[in-house]
């Protein structure tokens, strides 16, 4: 594994108009697109990178393709630790949430896609069938399609509405990690500090592995320390 090998490019710096649109979470930026590690682009270890995450990749959807509830969680776990190694490397989350989803764990399928659209977005092709995907999961489970609502009334700053919504969710589904991160963002725009610590606790605790748990993580100390 050649994960450390590398370093990760600084996101791009969101124009004012879409910085002006996403919400601003006390301190805590919410994850924005990712590019690949720089050494793939000019290091000499970017075979060898690529290779690995290649065949594991490969070794997961010959798995997968079997049928076998064996072989499905063992794709399974080869994609879920891809993703955390290789965070960059989109088809890992594509092939995730399509194991997921044959699996019927729905929230995994649907946090899968979701962080696939975090990494190079400049994709259409592959991002469009991550986002129907997306909307495909929400049709099927009145969870996600409740989840997908309160996104939207969060994209508005209508944070006590958002809460109510991920409250909902949270009872239907409380292993889902996004409904207790999107809590605590509507919880912490309402200066319900303790409540939002508890929130992104929770959420830290369900997904260790998500891209932004250094900033929540950033953010609790802080708010910790007052």
């Amino acid at each position: 594994m050649l994960v450390s090998a590398c370093v990760y490019r600084k996101p791009k710096q969101a124009p004012p108009a879409a910085a002006a649109q996403k919400p601003v979470v006390q301190g805590i930026a919410l994850p924005e697109a990712q590019e690949a590690p720089a050494c793939l682009e000019t290091g000499p270890q970017r075979a060898a990178i690529l290779d690995d995450a290649l065949r594991r990749y490969g070794k997961a959807q010959a798995l997968a393709k079997s049928g076998d509830d064996k072989d499905l969680k063992a794709a399974t776990d080869l994609l879920t630790r891809l993703t955390q190694d290789y965070p960059w490397f989109a088809p890992a989350h594509t092939g995730l949430g399509s194991v997921q989803a044959t699996r019927g764990n729905w929230t995994g399928a649907y946090t899968a896609y979701k962080r696939r659209l975090l990494f190079f977005s400049s994709h259409p092709a592959d991002r469009e069938r991550a986002m129907a995907e997306l909307r495909l999961l929400e049709e099927r489970q009145p969870a996600l399609r409740t989840y997908a609502e309160g996104e939207k009334v969060a994209k508005d700053r209508n944070w006590p509405k958002a809460a109510e919504l991920m409250q909902v969710v949270i009872q239907q589904k409380p292993q889902f990690a996004l409904a207790h991160r999107l809590l605590g963002d509507a919880l912490a725009q309402q200066s319900k500090r303790t409540e939002a610590i508890a929130a992104y606790e929770q959420y830290v605790r369900l997904d260790p592995f998500s891209p932004d748990r250094p900033q929540v993580e950033h953010w609790l100390t802080e708010q910790k320390a007052k």
